[in-house]
C-alpha cells in the first residue's frame, strides 16, 4: 500500500531477519533457504526475490539491540528524512508506521520494577504522538509461568490464552495502547509439553490463535491465522458441513 515502514528488530539476528523476509517476499520455505544445494533456476529466484527487496523504498531496517526511547526518536527522524529524501514523502505528510520488536529490549523498558515503566509508556506515546506515526510493539508473554502451567491433555492447548496478567506490566501498556492482541501457537505449545508425540502432529496446521484482548474504538475478537512455512500468515478458513 505504498506506506513508509521503519522496522526496529532488536531482538532476531540480522541473518535470521533476513531468512525469513526473504522466504515472505519470494514464498520459499526456511528449509530451502538454508539448504546448500539449490537449482539453479531457483537461485536465479532467489537473486531476483534480492534485487527487488533491495529496490523496496518503502521499508526501512534497523537492528542495533541496545537503544533508548531517544534513541527511537532519532531513527523515527532519520528514517523520515531518508524517506523524503528518496520522494516517498511528500508534502506535509510525513506519516510513517513503526515496529519494534521486542519492546523489552529498549533499555527504557527492560527494569524489573512495574511503576518504572508507565513513564516509559508515556514517553514512547508522546513520541508516537509527536512524530505523527503508528507505533506497533511485541510483548513477550511470562515463559516461566506457560512452563509451570500443568497441562494433561494436548487437547488443552488448543485454546489456550496468554492474558494481560501474563505480561509482565500489563497495566502500564494496556494504559496507553490503543489496540493489544495475544497471539499463541497451540502447535508450538503441544512440541514444547509433549516433544515425545511430535510425529502425531507433524501435518496438522500451525495455527495462530488471536485474541483481541483490548480495542479503543471497536469489539473485542477471536481471529484464526495459518502460519506457513514461508512464514507467511493467512486467515483460516473452516469450511461448513453440508
Amino acid at each position: 500500500r505504498k506506506v513508509p515502514v521503519l522496522d526496529l528488530d532488536l531482538e532476531m539476528s540480522e541473518d535470521s531477519s533476513s531468512d525469513r523476509m526473504m522466504a515472505m517476499r519470494g514464498g520459499f520455505s526456511l528449509p530451502f533457504l538454508l539448504a546448500q544445494e539449490k537449482e539453479k533456476n531457483m537461485k536465479a529466484q532467489l537473486l531476483r526475490t534480492l534485487e527487488i527487496f533491495k529496490r523496496n523504498k518503502y521499508y526501512h531496517y534497523f537492528n542495533e539491540p541496545n537503544i533508548s526511547l531517544d534513541d527511537v526518536d532519532a531513527l523515527i527522524t532519520k528514517s523520515k528524512r531518508m524517506f523524503r529524501d528518496t520522494g516517498v514523502i511528500k508534502g506535509e505528510d510525513d506519516y510513517i508506521f513503526v515496529t519494534i520488536d521486542l519492546l523489552e529490549m529498549v533499555k527504557d523498558f527492560s527494569v524489573p520494577i512495574q511503576e518504572r515503566l508507565f513513564p516509559a509508556i508515556n514517553k514512547l506515546h508522546y513520541i508516537a504522538k509527536k512524530q505523527k506515526c503508528h507505533i506497533f510493539f511485541t510483548l513477550q508473554g511470562n515463559e516461566n509461568k506457560i512452563r509451570s502451567t500443568k497441562f494433561t491433555n494436548p487437547e488443552d492447548l488448543d485454546w489456550y490464552k496468554i492474558g494481560m496478567e501474563d505480561i509482565f506490566g500489563s497495566s502500564a501498556y494496556a494504559s496507553r495502547a490503543r489496540v493489544m492482541l495475544s497471539l499463541q501457537r497451540p502447535k508450538h505449545l503441544r512440541y514444547m509439553f509433549f516433544p515425545d508425540r511430535i510425529d502425531e502432529w507433524e501435518l496438522d496446521e500451525d495455527i495462530i490463535n488471536c485474541h483481541c484482548i483490548k480495542q479503543n474504538e471497536g469489539q473485542l475478537f477471536f481471529q484464526q491465522y495459518v502460519f506457513g512455512k514461508n512464514f507467511k500468515i493467512y486467515p483460516r478458513v473452516i469450511e461448513e458441513e453440508n
